[in-house]
């Protein structure tokens, strides 16, 4: 990632990375631009995942009062995030437009090799989950579709006591295919875990395959959150953007989201959550399916709201520019 911002810093600073002339698209210019891009979205794939999952690992699940901060941690964490996100949106914004890209780009740069640097400094007191005997759970997942695919023309035993190691986790009924990587046979003895699972590891995949349609809803959420850095700006170029003397640039539309966040994530960590705890009993105050349900209306909402916006553009586009507040409600 740092290196890709490097490249994005590097090359509106670089006289023989630009064009020579405005005719010319600048290929060279062009394709370090891409390589910037194409580094820096490799690296946030690295990051997010990784950065959410070890701040989740720094909390005893075992223990209750951990157990409610750690869904208050992603809170704040989602809070912060927006923190960043607005100050990208107006002050970066505003350096990249009145000072130039390079600067515009130098600072998150800067910005991230310090954060970096940060993480790094505190490794020794960060709480670390050595991996399990198995080793890395993709390898474990991995190593049952290819025994299960091994035995597939193996019978499944009546008894299922009899499947390698079962016990140490509950064995369900659904997905039964997979339940072959279990399978003892007289020379099971010799085989590897690419032959022979255990039905723990055979659990572990059932449980990801039963959590993927939870997943695959989520696609629908980042669809529209993927709309407030693309067609919401592009949207925003077309519509008056004037506020009283204040001209507000398209890049900085989604501000008005990002204060919507910071006002209502406190108020949901310290007011919403604690009433609908005692309402549930749940010690979060929502299920994670509930929350994710409430989440999934609500942008579904937003883009019923954004459409008709969009069908209002397209009915008035020959009488002039639109306010851009109707594009701030969305």
């Amino acid at each position: 990632m740092c290196q890709g911002m490097f490249i994005m810093t590097s090359s509106p600073a670089l006289p023989w990375l630009l064009p020579r002339s405005s005719d010319e698209s600048g290929g060279v210019h062009r394709a370090a631009v891409y390589l910037g891009l194409y580094l820096v979205a490799l690296g946030t794939g690295g990051i997010k995942p990784c950065a959410t999952a070890l701040g989740a690992d720094q909390f005893d699940g075992a223990d209750p009062a951990e157990r409610v901060a750690k869904g208050s941690f992603f809170n704040w964490y989602y809070f912060s995030i927006n923190i960043g996100s607005l100050l990208s949106a107006t002050l970066l914004v505003w350096v990249q437009d009145n000072i130039g890209w390079t600067v515009g780009y130098a600072i998150p740069t800067v910005l991230i090799g310090f954060g970096l640097a940060v993480f790094v400094s505190g490794g020794k007191i960060y709480r670390h989950k050595p991996l399990g005997v198995g080793g890395s759970p993709l390898t474990r997942v991995c190593q049952v579709v290819v025994a299960a695919a091994r035995n597939c023309r193996l019978e499944l035993p009546d008894d299922t006591s009899a499947l390698h190691e079962n016990g140490m986790a509950q064995h369900t009924r659904q997905f039964r295919f997979f339940d072959k990587a279990a399978i003892v046979l007289v020379s099971s003895e010799k085989k590897g875990p690419w032959r022979l699972c255990t039905v723990s590891q055979v659990e572990e995949l059932k449980m990801l395959l039963r959590m993927s349609p939870v997943w695959a809803s989520m696609l629908v959420f980042f669809a529209v959150t993927a709309q407030m850095s693309t067609t919401l700006i592009e949207l925003g170029m077309t519509m008056d953007n004037r506020v009283g003397g204040f001209v507000v640039p398209p890049a900085s539309l989604s501000t008005f989201d990002l204060v919507s966040v910071l006002i209502w994530v406190p108020l949901y960590d310290a007011v919403l959550v604690p009433l609908a705890r005692r309402v549930t009993g749940e010690h979060r105050g929502f299920t994670q399916l509930q929350r994710i349900g409430v989440g999934l209306a609500l942008s579904a909402a937003a883009m019923a709201y954004a459409a008709s916006v969009e069908i209002f553009l397209i009915s008035l586009r020959d009488l002039g520019l639109i306010l851009l507040f109707f594009l701030c409600k969305t």
